[in-house]
């Protein structure tokens, strides 16, 4: 017997959670549910039941096949360590410096993929959906010292993590983002929240200092049983401080750390310090964890050097608070240098943030090039005209929807000694286009303009 949200899978005896928003569509699928053997029918209160079918209402569906399912799955008595990372921006990255930390054992399930501690295989979603993601976590074995989780805001408004215990959660900042799905901000807050009711009590919540809602987010973690850590750099319980270059110094009331992270920018630093602290949470003392930073890998697609002649960055921030923070670290890293950036926004989405992509772009570098980015059902030269709207005609921009021909102008206009930003689509390897995924990578493309040799080389 299974717990079932598909009624074309079920199986005599399983029980049958109906998922559906419409009432009509619920019952179509709870008939054809009980007809395939169901014995147990589950769904929220709904007038559409012409055949009297014996149904067990209940306030959230999705909430109870989340709990049900991870019942099943024994998530109730998991030993192993889950940690979780929701805000905004940083948390891929928050989540690939967690799972090296860890160790190679470790896992983790997120935007880049799934990864048991030996294989790694692309993921759907960012937060998948209970039915992969229980059994996933029930197959890793004993031996896995963590497994580091992305909680999207999609992810906790679907209730795709209910019946999860966290051991450790970081927020890393909200600003705003999937307007379009949520609403508001508030929406949008509340929605993040609520991966904050998963700690368990005696848990770790490291939160951003700096976030505006940094007191109603600590109250809520406090009345879950969970210890608390504030993290910022002029303030909160642990402090981050610059040393030099990517040298920086994790201070306490109580202890000094060094801090190494092979990677540019402060927000690195933050992500990097919160990793380990996360890690930390999971049994590994924090001094192994800051250790093991030294020798991070590059996290694939965020701020991802690929040539050097010119210097050629990939990185996937597509939010304006994104942009904006890589671009401020590249000009601080190369101020002399000519910097160039290529971005675009996806299609069907925030149709608010375009503008400010737009105005971002123009403000941070000496030149923008916007371009083609997932536009999905949508017209490219629409997107791109939005992200113009504000837009001068003394502003050094222009369009070119080619996303190929856009790299080769920026390369060729930054020329060897200059520094080019292709934003927007970071590790993914598709472009979406009117329904269809078409194969694309930005660092591909890079790399193959290096092999014909058109004046980008890379060490």
């Amino acid at each position: 017997m299974a717990i079932v949200c598909d009624s074309r899978a079920v199986k005599k005896g399983d029980t049958f959670v109906a998922l559906a928003a419409h009432e009509e569509q619920r019952y179509v699928h709870l008939l054809e549910a009980q007809k395939r053997g169901a014995i147990r029918l589950l769904a929220e209160q709904g007038a559409f039941n012409k055949d009297g079918l014996s149904i067990e209402y209940v306030s959230n569906a999705r909430k109870t096949f989340a709990r049900l399912h991870a019942q099943e799955w024994g998530m109730d008595t998991n030993t192993i360590p889950v940690l979780g990372v929701t805000g905004t921006d940083g948390k891929t990255s928050t989540v690939h410096l967690a799972w090296h930390c860890l160790g190679i054992q470790a896992a983790r399930v997120g935007t880049l993929g799934w990864h048991n501690g030996t294989i790694e295989r692309d993921n759907e979603y960012t937060t998948p959906l209970p039915e992969t993601l229980h059994p996933f976590i029930a197959g890793l074995p004993t031996s896995c010292p963590g497994v580091c989780v992305e909680i999207s805001s999609h992810g906790c408004q679907q209730q795709r993590l209910g019946g999860i215990s966290l051991s450790g959660l970081v927020w890393t900042g909200l600003a705003a983002d999937h307007l379009d799905y949520h609403g508001s901000i508030e929406a949008y807050f509340q929605a993040k929240l609520q991966a904050v009711d998963l700690l368990q009590p005696g848990s770790l919540c490291i939160i951003n200092a700096h976030d505006q809602r940094l007191l109603k987010i600590r109250s809520r973690a406090l009345a879950r049983g969970a210890r608390v850590l504030t993290l910022g750099f002029d303030s909160g319980d642990m402090r981050i401080e610059r040393v030099a270059g990517t040298h920086w110094r994790l201070v306490s009331t109580y202890a000094e750390y060094d801090l190494h992270v092979p990677m540019l920018g402060a927000y690195n630093a933050w992500n990097a310090a919160a990793a380990a602290c996360l890690a930390h949470a999971a049994g590994l003392s924090l001094g192994t964890a800051l250790q093991r930073l030294e020798n991070t890998p590059q996290v694939p697609g965020r701020l991802e050097q690929v040539a050097d002649e010119p210097l050629v960055f990939v990185d996937y921030a597509h939010t304006p608070q994104a942009l904006e923070r890589v671009l401020q670290v590249l000009r601080e890293a190369y101020p002399k240098q000519k910097l160039i950036c290529v971005t675009g926004c996806g299609g069907d989405r925030d149709i608010l943030k375009r503008p400010q992509m737009g105005r971002v772009a123009v403000d941070m570098a000496d030149e923008a090039i916007f371009t083609t980015d997932n536009p999905r059902s949508e017209s490219p030269q629409t997107i791109v005209d939005a992200m113009c709207a504000q837009l001068s005609p003394t502003d050094d921009h222009c369009v070119e929807l080619d996303r190929g021909r856009a790299i080769d102008r920026a390369c060729e206009s930054a020329g060897k000694d200059g520094v080019v930003l292709i934003a927007g689509k970071g590790h993914e390897t598709y472009q979406e286009i009117n329904g269809s995924r078409i194969p694309w990578d930005d660092r591909v493309y890079v790399q193959e303009r290096i092999e014909r040799g058109l004046h980008v080389t890379i060490g």
